[in-house]
Formats: structure tokens, sequence, C-alpha cells
């Protein structure tokens, strides 16, 4: 009975693109390499990516849309990660695999397996934010992982995971920035520079940045971007507190809680 494939497509915290190939029996009954196809599109201008290169988590290769299962391979599923520099935000993607050799490795080499949309979002903190601590406010690029932060109601948490991203100088990675009293007075007390979806907390309502862009501007003069993604041990109420008051969300895992609660602040966030 030939394998049964199936594919996902899935956007991560830094702005990669996750492509994700599973079957059903592992790739050494394939009776040889299996070569697919794999093609992302952009469905809101309705074209398909250039993508010569990937990031491979598998036992195969990519080169050029074409991704190749090796045989003799005690696997079932492969994982592809490509640079956030293939996509804009907001726009909405889709991933299709299509049989190309190696015929039995699907149930039918004519069918396109295509993934659910996708939209690519990010949120996180950039370079020069410091972060409040038991100690007081420390420069983000100096914590690291099991470090205590100050939560915005005064607890203490660990933090689970914490690392950096370069974005290219683009338009949809520009920081946007939060200045001195544009929220309310003494709120923020200081300037601060955020992605424009990481979400800020005032008086227990949420902020989506870039819903406020008639008061945050973009920071456009930057040389360089890069991003630190902060995750303590509870998304839902380990809320951060940055740069002399302003508090933020911490990172989400990829879990589909974390998810669901994202997006309910987002459509709940308020319009200053």
């Amino acid at each position: 009975m030939p394998t049964q494939g199936t594919i996902s497509f899935q956007f991560l915290i830094d702005g990669r693109g996750r492509l994700d190939l599973t079957f059903s029996q592992a790739i050494t009954d394939f009776g040889g390499p299996a070569d697919f196809i794999v093609r992302i599109k952009n469905l809101t201008d309705n074209v398909y990516l250039t993508l010569p290169t990937a990031e491979i988590v598998a036992f195969g290769w990519y080169n050029n849309g074409i991704f190749r299962l090796n045989e003799n391979t005690p696997t079932s599923a492969a994982y592809i990660y490509f640079s956030a520099s293939n996509f804009v935000t907001g726009k909405q993607y889709q991933a299709e695999l299509l049989s190309l050799t190696g015929r039995d490795a699907l149930s039918d080499p004519d069918v396109t397996f295509a993934s659910p949309t996708s939209t690519p979002v990010f949120f996180c903190l950039f370079e020069d934010t410091e972060v409040l601590t038991p100690s007081g406010y420390v420069s983000v690029k100096s914590l690291q992982e099991g470090d205590l932060v100050t939560t915005s109601d005064g607890r203490t948490s660990h933090i689970k995971r914490i690392w950096s991203s370069y974005m290219p100088l683009q338009e949809q990675f520009f920081p946007i920035v939060i200045k001195v009293n544009s929220i309310a007075e003494n709120y923020p007390q200081q300037d601060c520079r955020l992605s424009k979806y990481h979400l800020i907390n005032f008086n227990g309502n949420w902020i989506t940045p870039y819903k406020n862009e008639h008061i945050f501007k973009y920071d456009r003069e930057v040389k360089s971007i890069k991003y630190y993604h902060l995750e303590l041990e509870n998304y839902m109420t380990d809320h951060l507190v940055i740069n002399g008051g302003l508090v933020v969300e911490s990172l989400g895992n990829e879990n589909k809680e974390s998810g669901l609660e994202w997006e309910d602040r987002v459509n709940n966030s308020i319009i200053l």
C-alpha cells in the first residue's frame, strides 16, 4: 500500500517559515530515494516564491525547490526552515508538496498536498531593550536561560529560552518606536523600540503597536535589526517590564494555547 503523506506550514516567532513533511511509513519503505517539488505560494499576491536554499532538519537535501528524502533512513518526518527575509508580514502563504520521483512515496503522485494557509508575525524586543530583574534593569543582551526577571505584578520568573535573530533592513522588520508619554502621562518613561506585533499592556488592556501607527512611528534609520526573543515560565501570567516601566508580553511557546491567547489579545486590543 502506498505511503500516505501530509504537509503543514507555519511561521515561528522569529519570522522563519517551517515546513513539516510527515509520512505514515519510514523512508526505508519507499524502495529508494523519493524526490518532491516543494512550493510556497504567496496567496495574497498569487505568486510562488523563489526559495533556492533552506535549513534542513532531517535526512535529506533541498535545492531550488526540490527536496529529496534519502533512502535507508529510518525516519518518517522532515523539517525545512526558510529564512524570515522570504516573507512579508500580513500576507498569507501556503505550502505545496508534489511527488516528482519515487512514486510509491505518496498515495497519488499527481495530487498536490497543500497545507493550511499561514500568516507570518514575529514579536520580539529590540537589542537596546533593558529588562527589569531583581537586581534592577539589565540589558537584554546580557540575559541568559535560567536568569530571574521581575514580572509586572512583582513576582519573579525564570527565563526558559532566550535567543536573538538578525532581520534584513526591510519594511516589515523595522522596529516601531514607543515614545515617552505616548500612551499616558509618564507611560512609558523612556523611548522603547519593539517589533510591531509585540503587545504592550496598559491598565490591564493590550495594545497592538501596528494598530496604532497614528501614534507610534517606525525607526527606518537603524543600521541593523537585531531582535531578542524571551520566554518565561508562563505566557499567560508572566509579563515583562522594560525600559523604565513599560509592560509587555513575554514570548509564548509554539503550542496552540499560546497562539490562541495571543490572537485573543490582539483581537481585543485597544486603539489609542
